[in-house]
């Protein structure tokens, strides 16, 4: 599989007093956007780990170019531009995690990777990457915003990611409830057999649909 060169286009303004914060938000963006592939391949069982290099960092906007090794469809864009306006509900997030389940599901389905569980994403994880991808907005000034393509794409045809999106939840908060004891039993079904180097087995419950590692 050929590698994807992608780039991190951040317009800013050249007259910030504080040009290191382009930076900072840079290196956010970057981290979502890894972290959240890495949520999507594993949900979908992927064979290649998402993972990025950083190949060269340029100025006038600042572009960092990525090498990603990853099948195109697990990519987290779809996720990301549905980040706009506020988000402050456990309810917002849900409605992020399940319309990219679904269209997982989608894919999966076109490539004949049909499977009797639906590709897990947890509502936890999405937060937390909604949470750092709005920190790295808090740092843009109002005309600065980012823009995520593959190279060599025409730049001014690629429609910038939502400046404006803020986490204001509480995600410690949003999700105490998802914690507790459960004395009782629980039947799970397994996705992936036991791994050597783990010596673990990949589980999901039928109650929650929750997934773990067990020995």
């Amino acid at each position: 599989m050929e590698a994807t060169v992608l780039e991190f286009h951040l317009e800013y303004n050249s007259n910030r007093k504080n040009p290191a914060e382009v930076f900072h938000a840079m290196g956010d963006f970057i981290s979502a956007y890894q972290e959240m592939g890495q949520i999507i391949a594993q949900a979908v069982d992927s064979e290649m780990i998402f993972d990025v290099e950083l190949q060269e960092v340029t100025h006038g906007c600042i572009l960092a170019k990525l090498l990603l090794k990853v099948e195109e469809w697990t990519r987290p864009d779809s996720l990301f531009r549905e980040l706009t306006g506020e988000m402050s509900q456990k309810e917002q997030v849900q409605h992020v995690t399940n319309n990219e389940r679904d269209r997982l599901k989608n894919e999966m389905a076109k490539r004949g990777r049909s499977s009797r569980l639906d590709p897990y994403i947890s509502d936890l994880d999405v937060a937390l990457v909604a949470e750092k991808w709005s920190e790295g907005n808090k740092k843009l000034l109002p005309d600065e915003y980012l823009k995520v393509c593959n190279e060599g794409a025409k730049l001014a045809e690629v429609i910038p990611f939502d400046p404006n999106f803020r986490f204001t939840g509480n995600v410690k908060k949003m999700f105490s409830s998802d914690q507790g004891h459960f004395d009782g039993e629980e039947i799970v079904e397994v996705f992936k057999p036991c791994k050597k180097a783990t010596s673990k087995w990949e589980v999901i419950s039928t109650r929650t649909r929750k997934r773990y590692s067990a020995e």
